[in-house]
């Protein structure tokens, strides 16, 4: 949540919500992490849902102008297996559902995954490619896809 959430609340959003499966997690951005997300999680528009994401998604009907997915180290390099179903085909196709008209899916990757511009293309839409830079190794990429017009169909 550190560095994201920190961005998130530099926005005129009203709302934030912020999925995190593991409550120590959160603890620690309270405490000793503070630092990384700027007492973000202090913003009265964050809202923090200790749940698993894939499950929090199934259990709504909400839909979002933005979904940012800031989830292990990305599409190709994810420590625990759950991890990937949010990357595949059928959780892609679910966090799109529930998009509003114009709204953008944002992926965070430690690194650049060959092929996963071209699925968000398919899935959801346009994709742009940023690349931050990092302190050592390669830079970290987000793949911004922008969903244009009703998702609601599939």
């Amino acid at each position: 949540m550190g560095f994201s959430l920190a961005e998130a609340v530099r926005t005129d959003a009203t709302e934030i919500i912020v999925v995190e499966i593991e409550p120590a997690v959160v603890a620690w951005h309270r405490g000793v992490l503070r630092p990384f997300s700027e007492g973000a999680l202090d913003d009265p528009r964050v809202r923090v849902v200790t749940a698993d994401l894939a499950v929090w998604f199934t259990g709504t009907s909400d839909r979002f102008d933005a979904i940012c997915l800031d989830l292990d180290n990305g599409p190709g390099w994810t420590v625990f297996d759950h991890d990937t179903r949010l990357y595949r085909r059928s959780g892609l196709a679910m966090l799109r559902e529930h998009l509003r008209p114009g709204g953008a899916l944002a992926v965070w990757s430690a690194a650049a995954e060959p092929g996963f511009a071209a699925t968000l293309t398919r899935l959801v839409g346009p994709v742009r490619t940023v690349r931050i830079p990092v302190e050592r190794g390669r830079p970290d990429v987000v793949y911004v896809a922008s969903c244009a017009g009703d998702v609601s169909g599939g």
